[in-house]
């Protein structure tokens, strides 16, 4: 009896039995801790997972540059001693560029996950003025004059809804898929432009509307040297990026 009192008296008192204790009381609400955190990440995943289905069967991202007006040349010149001739592009920015457009978003859904996506009217208008060449150091007779266009770049075709129409100085140009410069953009749509359109050295007036959808974010290159943006939506909780203005 008196080993037994001795024994509990020693486990009562011992500082070790009391670390190990809480140790083990601390292991044991560990358990719930790491068992929903293991969910969170599940979720999480498959989240966006859904997110990125849902982009893909809709539009993703869109981020419109243009338009931009393309111009090839050939020049000669000397490679391993020898005149060769290659081909190099001039690209002219729009002297303003008005963009507007109206943005309906709505909630797709997956079960308990959602995304927002949208589908956007987008007019771009504005006027280019035609480049003095010889300041540019091109001779006006070595344009490739069948591969002059301008071009707009999309990053996401599938959001594409309509074939968009350019109007370029009154006439109307129906766009081709694909860009034909990978310095303005992966992908995106090239209006074929007849050279001789160009050589009217009054401003050089286009219009364009696109019907895209997209999902997440909707952006914006200002490539004109006086480019305004005005977009209209519904939706309630807008986030920008830039230096937006609000009328008061």
């Amino acid at each position: 009896m008196e080993t037994c009192k001795s024994f509990n008296e020693w486990i009562n008192s011992s500082i070790m039995v009391k670390l190990i204790s809480i140790g083990f009381l601390i292991l044991v609400l560990l358990i719930p801790g790491v068992m929903i955190q293991s969910l969170i990440t599940e979720r999480q995943s498959l989240s966006l997972d859904i997110q990125k289905e849902i982009s893909s069967q809709w539009g993703a991202d869109q981020l419109i540059t243009g338009p931009i007006l393309m111009i090839p040349y050939s020049k000669a010149e000397m490679i391993d001693g020898k005149q060769t001739i290659t081909k190099d592009v001039a690209y002219v920015l729009p002297e303003s560029l008005k963009i507007d457009g109206l943005v309906n978003p709505e909630i797709r859904k997956r079960g308990i996950y959602s995304k927002a996506v949208y589908n956007a009217r987008i007019n771009l208008k504005g006027s280019f003025i035609y480049p003095d060449l010889s300041k540019l150091g091109i001779d006006e007779s070595s344009l490739l004059q069948d591969e002059v266009a301008v071009l707009i770049g999309i990053p996401d075709m599938r959001g594409i809804k309509n074939s968009s129409i350019l109007s370029w100085q009154e006439k109307s140009i129906i766009a081709d898929p694909g860009i034909k410069s990978k310095v303005i953009a992966e992908s995106g749509l090239n209006y074929k432009i007849d050279l001789s359109l160009l050589k009217n050295k009054s401003p050089l007036d286009f219009s364009v509307t696109l019907y895209l959808n997209g999902s997440g974010t909707l952006a914006f290159v200002p490539v004109g040297k006086e480019t305004t943006v005005d977009i209209n939506s519904s939706w309630k909780d807008p986030s920008f990026t830039g230096t937006p203005e609000f009328d008061s």
